[in-house]
């Protein structure tokens, strides 16, 4: 290497002739291209530099490294491109040794390479004492010097939290030396963290006495590498009696030798107030008891009120928690939400999922705007709650709401009946009465000019209207009777098949009118049965005009009679007779199904015909009355199914 760079070494003079350089460069180039090649070829970086540390050479990763033209780098400093980790030995250091001392070294270093980064390298330098040529070799750009320096950082660190800590902390091996202490403990012994470190616990303890209890527990974690928790007094240096609390883990040295952590926390203060609080705790646990008694005593009725009540309750408090509900609420709740299946005391009202909701938007008023609310809502189809709530105040302070849900369903049904009641009774008396009124007014006017066969068929008219306006009556009075019950049935033995022919026959003008094909389906044509012949008829009766009245045209009405009937329609398994009568009409629709048996109720399409709503209501009772039970089946727009089951009583 002298003789190679033996020109560049005086090129470096003062008084150096440039020209004459320039000529002995490009000779240096051409004469040995091949070899510094060579040097490219290499993974470390090349640096080559005289003695006042100017550099001569770099190779092509030296080059990469540091990010700059090799042009640029040539003739600048090589101590500019590395940071030196120990500030004391570096190349100056080296350089300056005498040429008999002058040989290799190597050394850890950071190379300032481009971006500004700082890459660990292991640095090795040659001299050359013979010459002003020099060689460093800079290797090892491994993540383990990164690591070992990670751990060096890491471990002052440690240092740093472990005596930043209030309990003391330390390791201790088999014979009680210290081999690590941290600052609260030192501050314990009045020492200094070197002097504890290495010393044996019984040279630095201030009461020897404790000394023993110490290193027996010390002893014991490490024969058995297990975990001990002991409560102990330990004086100070101060003098000061202490208590604290001690755990001792195993750990295991580099060494291989097993020694015991111990972390010490002092529970002084923890057992003095301890102490105190014994001194009254009886005292507290009778009046704590006490006040939990009556405590629960006024929650178990606060809860029994709660529960009893109709309406369902819901209590919020005032950030929109449910913090209170009874069975009724959670109710209405499963109604609007059947598929949550969240805990209700974990929501609030101003969550995402009651955005849109009307009903706790309204609910929401209360709470913002803290005023009375009430309001009426349909949870679902023919389920209505009235809702009102008022604001709950403690020292004047909005702590809550009570919300109130009432079921107002049955109110507004019976009040849909009373109004279904008067219109459908209006318009039934109004019609026959119309009729016979304008009949009268007919004939009075036009009596001596008419002839008899115009005056008969105006009196049929009449009658036709009369019999309307007496059916409509007994039937007023039948469900009078009922609801008093007054009502009394005439039993006697009679073949219940000829009664349902004779009820059949009564209605044939209406089946051709309609076009309607009756079909029957008896067993056979003799069933005695023991009931009232003529409350029977009307219960058949009642139920054929329903089915003819919302039957479509040219369709078709089944009526089945089975005796000694097994089924659905006998939950009860007793001997009797089965009478179904099937349409294929209009149909119920399935929310209207639970009132069909209510008094004065009409289905919306069947307010469009004639009828007061009391049929089914009087059928029901008369079948009860016979210890019978009447079934419905319906689907909309395709048709209703009647089943009425009449048990056989002994005669």
């Amino acid at each position: 290497m002298s003789n190679l760079f033996s020109n560049d070494v005086s090129s470096n003079k003062k008084n150096k002739n440039t020209e004459n350089e320039s000529a002995r460069v490009d000779g240096l180039k051409l004469k040995y291209e091949d070899i510094l090649s060579c040097f490219d070829s290499l993974e470390e970086a090349i640096f080559v530099f005289n003695n006042n540390l100017s550099i001569l050479y770099i190779n092509k990763r030296a080059e990469d490294l540091i990010g700059v033209k090799k042009s640029i780098i040539l003739e600048k400093k090589i101590n500019e491109y590395f940071e030196e980790k120990d500030k004391e030995k570096n190349l100056e250091y080296y350089l300056k040794l005498s040429d008999s001392k002058k040989s290799f070294f190597t050394f850890v270093t950071f190379l300032l390479a481009k971006e500004g980064k700082r890459l660990p390298v292991k640095l090795k330098v040659i001299f050359n004492s013979s010459n002003d040529c020099h060689v460093a070799v800079a290797s090892s750009f491994s993540s383990k010097l990164d690591e070992i320096m990670e751990l060096e950082f890491n471990k002052n660190i440690l240092r740093e939290v472990i005596d930043q800590v209030p309990q003391m902390i330390f390791v201790k091996n088999e014979e009680g030396r210290f081999l690590l202490a941290n600052k609260a403990l030192a501050d314990r012994f009045n020492l200094p963290i070197s002097e504890i470190e290495g010393s044996i616990q019984h040279d630095i303890q201030p009461v020897k006495s404790e000394t023993d209890y110490f290193l027996k527990y010390d002893r014991k974690v490490i024969d058995t590498k297990s975990r001990i928790k002991t409560t102990s007094s330990f004086t100070d240096a101060f003098g000061e009696k202490r208590t604290i609390e001690v755990r001792k883990i195993p750990i295991k040295l580099p060494s291989g030798e097993i020694a015991a952590l111990g972390v010490a926390t002092d529970i002084t203060k923890h057992v003095e107030r301890e102490k105190e609080l014994k001194e009254t705790s009886s005292e507290l646990s009778m009046i704590v008891e006490r006040k939990n008694e009556e405590l629960l005593e006024e929650k178990l009725k606060l809860e029994a009120i709660f529960e009893t009540v109709s309406p369902g309750l819901l209590l919020i408090d005032d950030e929109g928690n449910f913090s209170l509900f009874n069975k009724k609420f959670e109710e209405f709740y499963r109604v609007l939400y059947p598929e949550d299946k969240e805990p209700l005391l974990s929501l609030n009202i101003f969550s995402e999922k009651f955005k849109d909701d009307p009903l706790f938007s309204f609910i929401k008023e209360l709470i913002i705007e803290k005023e009375k609310v009430c309001d009426t809502f349909e949870l679902s189809e023919n389920f209505f709650i009235q809702v009102s709530g008022v604001n709950i105040t403690s020292s004047g302070s909005f702590i809550g709401a009570l919300i109130e849900f009432q079921d107002i369903t049955p109110f507004l049904t019976l009040d849909k009946l009373r109004k279904n009641f008067i219109s459908s009774v209006s318009h039934e008396l109004r019609t026959p009465i119309t009729s016979i009124s304008l009949s009268i007014q007919f004939l009075k006017k036009y009596w001596e000019r008419l002839p008899k066969r115009k005056i008969f068929s105006t009196l049929e008219v009449m009658e036709e209207s009369a019999d309307l306006l007496t059916t409509l009556i007994e039937d007023l009075l039948v469900v009078s009777k009922i609801e008093n019950n007054r009502f009394k049935v005439e039993k006697k033995k009679f073949n219940i098949i000829r009664n349902i022919n004779s009820t059949i026959r009564s209605f044939e003008e209406q089946l051709k009118s309609k076009k309607i094909r009756l079909e029957k389906k008896f067993e056979t044509k003799d069933i005695q049965y023991f009931g009232d012949p003529k409350r029977i008829k009307q219960i058949i009766s009642n139920v054929l005009d329903n089915a003819i009245k919302y039957s479509l045209s040219n369709s078709k009405i089944e009526v089945t009679v089975i005796k000694d009937y097994v089924g659905e329609y006998n939950p009860d398994n007793r001997k009797g007779l089965l009478i179904q009568i099937q349409d294929h009409g209009i149909g119920i629709p399935s929310h209207d199904l639970p009132y069909v048996f209510k008094p004065f109720f009409r289905t919306d399409e069947a307010e469009k015909s004639e009828g007061t709503g009391l049929g089914l209501y009087i059928t029901k009772n008369l079948v009860e009355l016979h210890d019978g039970q009447i079934f419905i089946d319906s689907i909309h727009h395709v048709g209703t199914k009647v089943s009425i089951f009449l048990p056989f009583i002994e005669f």
